[in-house]
């Protein structure tokens, strides 16, 4: 059979025909009958994967209305979250071991509007608290479980504080500033440095009444972390120490005690007033206690304003003309600008400063850190306030 030039096998020829394959045109010549054509395979589809079953839909449970004393979720690692009043320093508690969040207190705000979710308060007296109202805000304590104060004084707080579960102070943590306070203040009194000091018409040998503080005796109301590091320091110039205690108490190498004020406030060249401010301390330095004074006493508080009657020291200083003040403390506080004691020459009045020292903001957290640690593990805290004694 002739096929058409040029075409191969299986492609249609010039006239349109479909060539036939060589191998079927050999079997037609031989009498045999033609393969059969393959039936082309075909191609077998994928198996798809399996659908992963779709996860049941769970609807998103509603966050109940929250009342004022509800307590939020605790934080799933069991941290705190701390209000802090205290500035820069209560932000470096952020990842500490015990704490897992800080919220600062804003400019202007009230310190017992307590914002969502804090279950701590770290504070100090003076950010609005002698502004607080009479009666708990509403829901105190909520879901705060826990208030410190980095002061040791308690008294300018309303008593609607304790309320909540535990109450801890930072007793202690700035004994050792006031203490030096202290100190400078005997030392100006006895030395007399600021009228010595060279200045036009004082001859470089011009005789002042120098006094010393070796063998002298510094008397102690209040026997606390403050009347305990004052002791320390007076001893190591020399001075006899004795302290007001009304309780039987340790032994203190060096410290003759008393519990008689009286006794105490006759005994001594300085006295300072170191006790907390309570219904029994208030005005406690009355015209009757100065009557047992030495002449030429010198007081010192670095406590509460109100643990003296003005009055009765005005008209004590008048009576004695050797008797001064050092005054770190007043009532009120700051002195309106015609308080007499603003003008008694034999009065040195500081605003509220001994307690101050480098780095005091910071040895405060490091208190109230350890602090934390004491509760969470279970420890006696640390500064605990009574309640009933109100320190």
């Amino acid at each position: 059979m002739t096929r058409a030039s040029g075409t191969k096998a299986g492609e249609t020829s010039a006239k349109g025909r479909k060539s036939t394959p060589r191998a079927a045109t050999d079997a037609m010549a031989e009498g045999k009958p033609a393969p059969a054509k393959p039936t082309p395979a075909k191609p077998t589809p994928a198996k798809p994967a399996p659908a992963k079953p779709a996860a049941p839909k769970t609807a998103a449970p509603k966050s109940p209305t929250r009342k004022a004393s509800a307590k939020p979720a605790t934080p799933a690692d069991g941290r705190r979250r701390v209000w802090s009043h205290v500035g820069a320093a209560g932000r470096k508690l952020a990842g500490t071991p015990y704490v897992g969040s800080v919220l600062d207190l804003k400019d202007g705000a009230s310190p017992w509007v307590v914002p969502k979710g804090v279950d701590t308060i770290l504070t100090r007296p003076g950010v609005g608290w002698r502004d607080a109202p009479k009666s708990p805000p509403a829901g105190w304590p909520g879901r705060v479980r826990h208030f410190h104060s980095i002061s040791t004084g308690m008294d300018v707080y309303p008593a609607w504080v304790f309320d909540c579960p535990l109450v801890t102070c930072g007793r202690g943590t700035n004994s050792g500033a006031i203490a030096e306070y202290v100190l400078a203040a005997i030392l100006e009194a006895e030395r007399k440095l600021a009228q010595a000091f060279a200045r036009p018409g004082i001859r470089p040998m011009e005789a002042f009444p120098f006094g010393g503080l070796d063998g002298r005796t510094v008397g102690l109301l209040g026997f606390g972390t403050i009347g305990r590091a004052v002791a320390v320091r007076a001893r190591a110039f020399g001075m006899n120490v004795v302290a007001f205690r009304r309780s039987a108490g340790a032994p203190e190498d060096g410290v003759r005690f008393s519990a008689s004020a009286q006794e105490v406030v006759a005994a001594s060249q300085h006295l300072v007033l170191a006790l907390p401010l309570t219904p029994a301390t208030r005005h406690m330095v009355s015209t009757d206690l100065l009557k047992a004074a030495q002449p030429g006493l010198h007081l010192i508080n670095v406590a509460r304003g109100e643990l003296v009657d003005h009055d009765a020291l005005m008209a004590w200083l008048a009576g004695d003309a050797g008797a001064s003040a050092t005054l770190d403390v007043t009532e009120p506080e700051p002195l309106p600008a015609d308080h007499p004691l603003l003008y008694q020459r034999r009065v040195r009045l500081t605003p509220h400063i001994s307690w101050q020292g480098s780095e005091a903001d910071g040895r405060a957290v490091e208190v109230f850190l350890d602090n934390l640690a004491a509760v969470e593990e279970k420890r006696p805290p640390l500064g605990l306030v009574s309640r009933d004694a109100g320190y």
